[in-house]
């Protein structure tokens, strides 16, 4: 049993091109019909023209003549602002005609119109001397592209609806039994098809974010990819000392890990359970649920399950708005990340080995469940998660 033979399964006997085909067309559509507002400088991209001459001046990093430049357009805003006083008044005053004051109101408010853009331009230059690793750029595209809070939903029905059948189809045909004798049954038999899975939606993974990237870069432009991350407005408190490329590489494999995971989950819960739809239900439920109830926690970043890698850029992030309709800040420090990593990567190990080594499946869960009792208590403060009320729960269950 190759794992080519499980991909063709997977790909034609169970429809899998055409289940990706749809999910793709879903995912094209929704970048064009969604809202990108909440992560946009909405003055940078009305005023997208005059922003981007500005940028031809005065892109990258911060020096003396860019900051003299910035002092004598401050300059050139205050005169033409007090000149247009000064002829409102003498109209007032009738010292001067309607149409000197018509023209004197045309040229004010073509001013203004470049005031706006030159605002976010004064926002960046004072960000900048504050911190030199903030840069002069048109942030738009990078901030739709790295800051995005919502979770790829397209993405996680995908890995749920493809991962599921894969061993519960077997017991529904009853088919199970009969390849368990074969040569390449048993422990070759479930390496192929958790390969064969992990290869199919690491590539539709691959698909759907170079499917982001396109939309992002022809919509908004994605330049000056070298320029640090801070430069973001999303990413000015960030710890990583990063350029946005390699920030977008970050985001990509940190969300790439969270589909390997829910693959791996769902596929370990389908050797139990047998039966698709459940199988489904609880993969998007070990999603949805902490995202549900930890809303504006970090919790539902550091739990040990993939729903924190869904929204990766909330590590990069380091300080950020949980929900954007309250002052909620959450802080996730550069340990408790690396730590959260560790502990994924190790119960992703466990379940994959599980999978293919059928151990007892009693000891087995209460295992698991310690050991994810265990890594929530890691993760956490002392005096939130105390480890003696752990220990007591494990004890009980393995009484029961």
């Amino acid at each position: 049993m190759t794992i080519g033979y499980e991909l063709k399964k997977i790909l034609l006997k169970r429809y899998g091109i055409l289940i990706t085909l749809f999910a793709l067309l879903i995912k094209i559509t929704s970048l064009l019909w969604g809202n990108d507002a909440a992560v946009l400088n909405n003055k940078m991209e009305e005023n997208k023209n005059i922003f981007l001459s500005y940028m031809q001046v005065l892109s990258g990093e911060i020096n003396e003549e860019k900051s003299e430049f910035i002092v004598s357009e401050e300059k050139n805003f205050a005169d033409a602002q007090s000149l247009y006083a000064q002829t409102e008044q003498q109209y007032l005053n009738g010292k001067c005609s309607e149409y000197d004051y018509l023209i004197a109101l045309e040229d004010y408010e073509a001013t203004q119109e470049k005031y706006e853009a030159f605002s976010v331009v004064q926002g960046q230059y004072l960000s900048a001397t504050a911190d030199n690793r903030r840069y002069f750029m048109y942030t738009n595209g990078w901030s739709r592209l790295l800051a995005g809070g919502a979770p790829d939903w397209i993405l996680i029905f995908f890995v749920c609806i493809i991962t599921a059948p894969v061993i519960s189809k077997e017991y529904s045909c009853e088919m199970a039994q009969l390849l368990a004798l074969t040569k390449n049954g048993k422990a070759r038999l479930y390496i192929s098809k958790l390969a064969a899975v992990l290869i199919v939606v690491t590539a539709v993974s691959v698909v759907f974010s170079m499917t982001e990237i396109v939309y992002t870069c022809l919509r908004y432009g994605l330049n000056n990819p070298d320029f640090p991350l801070k430069s973001i407005p999303q990413f000015v408190n960030t710890e990583y000392d990063l350029s946005v490329y390699q920030a977008m590489i970050a985001i990509f494999l940190n969300r790439l890990c969270g589909v390997w995971y829910l693959s791996a989950l769902i596929f370990y819960v389908s050797t139990i359970i047998k039966n698709t739809l459940p199988c489904i239900f609880i993969g998007l439920s070990v999603v949805f649920v902490p995202m549900l109830l930890l809303a504006e926690s970090k919790m539902q970043y550091i739990l040990p399950l993939p729903t924190g890698m869904f929204k990766p850029h909330a590590y990069l992030q380091s300080k950020f708005n949980a929900v954007y309709a309250s002052n909620t800040v959450i802080s996730i420090s550069q340990n408790e990340y690396i730590r959260t990593i560790v502990i994924m990567v190790l119960i992703t190990t466990l379940l994959s080995f599980a999978n293919i080594m059928k151990f007892d499946i009693k000891k087995l869960r209460f295992s698991a469940l310690c050991l994810c009792l265990l890594s929530v208590s890691g993760c956490n403060n002392a005096d939130e998660y105390k480890m003696n009320n752990i220990h007591k729960i494990c004890k009980i269950m393995h009484k029961n």
